[in-house]
């Protein structure tokens, strides 16, 4: 092991891409190719226990998954999501205009 597991080295990462400042610190291994490829290949609601389910409720609006346009949460709902490895929890409110930038190209 490196320091710390694979998974909560990938989930931390990911949540520090949002940051104004990303920055991988604490102890152990900083270097993502020490892991493997699949860790270099997939770097962007943190998740911060081990595995993939996270439960969440989201504010009031509706919300467009940032990974997959078509999955839309109404506000003031709780739902419990499987995110891979692969994805970030990371959602836009519909209509505004990060999620018509973000969301445009797809």
């Amino acid at each position: 092991m490196l320091g710390r597991p694979k998974d909560a080295f990938i989930r931390w990462a990911q949540l520090g891409a949002f940051s104004p400042v990303m920055e991988n610190g604490g102890g152990g291994e900083h270097r993502p190719w020490m892991f493997d490829e699949e860790t270099t290949d997939i770097f962007v609601a943190a998740i911060l226990e081990e595995g993939t389910s996270r439960t969440l409720t989201f504010p009031e609006g509706r919300w467009v998954y940032l990974f997959d346009s078509s999955k839309t949460f109404d506000g003031e709902t709780e739902v419990t999501l499987e995110i891979p490895i692969s994805e970030f929890p990371a959602f836009v409110r519909e209509g505004s205009d990060i999620a018509a930038t973000l969301l445009a190209d797809r």
